[in-house]
């Protein structure tokens, strides 16, 4: 759930499912609505979701990127991308696909590494990188100078 009390919810085979916001269609008497590629969504299956602000959620897709939803539609933000993880911290999205971590702050894009990223994790000034390799603990502090790598926990 977000912080405006709005639930969302990915899926496999049709899009979004979202409680609580005027976003996508209305299913019958149902107060969930739907979005999905009908509204502008480039495909349904959804891997992974993070909140953005009232009646707004980033949406992560199977091959085709991440994107914000909103009451407009759908705003891309990186395309041709499998996304697997979302995670916001303050005005930054962090994005990690198959091919790599991403930072979108300020309207700009920037990969960070190129790990194959499954999971994220902010932690004060700490962002816990989950790849197919192992654990990353980076330090966000310094941030206009890149990422400090500051342990590392492997599979052997």
């Amino acid at each position: 759930a977000c912080d405006d009390g709005s639930v969302w919810a990915g899926s496999e085979d049709d899009g979004v499912a979202i409680y609580g916001a005027e976003v996508g269609q209305k299913k019958g008497r149902s107060k969930w609505r739907q979005f999905n590629r009908f509204d502008g969504l480039p495909e349904d299956w959804v891997m992974s979701l993070a909140c953005a602000g009232e009646g707004a959620a980033y949406v992560g897709t199977y091959r085709n990127g991440v994107g914000r939803v909103d009451s407009a539609g759908w705003t891309p933000i990186l395309e041709d991308a499998w996304v697997q993880a979302l995670t916001v911290d303050g005005d930054r999205l962090w994005i990690g696909t198959a091919d790599g971590l991403y930072l979108y702050q300020d309207g700009g894009m920037k990969k960070l590494r190129d790990d194959d990223v499954h999971t994220l994790l902010v932690e004060g000034e700490r962002l816990w990188v989950g790849t197919r390799s192992g654990l990353l603990e980076l330090d966000t502090s310094g941030l206009a100078g890149g990422l400090a790598r500051t342990a590392s926990r492997s599979q052997e």
